[in-house]
């Protein structure tokens, strides 16, 4: 199956893709810092490292919109 996305469309879907990764990829490097940071194997066990991230991305298509 082949699916035709406009270009404005998925250039606007590359853009926010773009933006998400970032924002996970900084979320990541705080946990990280944060966890060296920890002395105790009690700190590190407790330490909640999902907090923090952005929502997880949807990108609805729609059919009526799209080639297919």
């Amino acid at each position: 199956m082949s699916l035709y996305i406009p270009c404005e469309q998925l250039l606007g879907m590359l853009s926010t893709l773009e933006i998400y990764a970032a924002e996970c990829y900084n979320k990541t490097t705080d946990h990280a810092f944060a966890i060296s940071l920890l002395t105790t194997i009690e700190d590190i066990e407790n330490y909640n490292f999902e907090t923090g991230y952005p929502e997880k991305l949807i990108f609805e298509l729609w059919a009526d919109k799209l080639k297919i």
